[in-house]
């Protein structure tokens, strides 16, 4: 499960929306999950939502499998912010 916490100071209490998707070392996406919600006014917000990667390449020195993660937090179709965590 992945944990969000949005830091985003609307002037009001606003509604976004927020998709992450897991990518493999060839920049295909792998799993994708999307969660949304009201974050008050001068608050932070807390968003929670999972994703399964099925059939996992795990990790080891002989072949260093590394996967990103990209998030992207939008409100009413409009790119608020965007990170990528590998």
């Amino acid at each position: 499960m992945r944990r969000m916490i949005i830091v985003y100071n609307p002037m009001s209490s606003r509604y976004a929306d927020v998709k992450s998707q897991v990518l493999d070392c060839d920049g295909m996406c792998i799993a994708e999950a999307k969660g949304s919600g009201t974050i008050a006014f001068r608050e932070k917000g807390v968003l929670q939502y999972s994703a399964t990667v099925e059939n996992p390449k795990l990790w080891d020195p002989e072949h260093p499998n590394l996967y990103t993660v990209k998030t992207v937090l939008s409100r009413d179709g409009v790119i608020l912010d965007e990170n990528s965590t590998r």
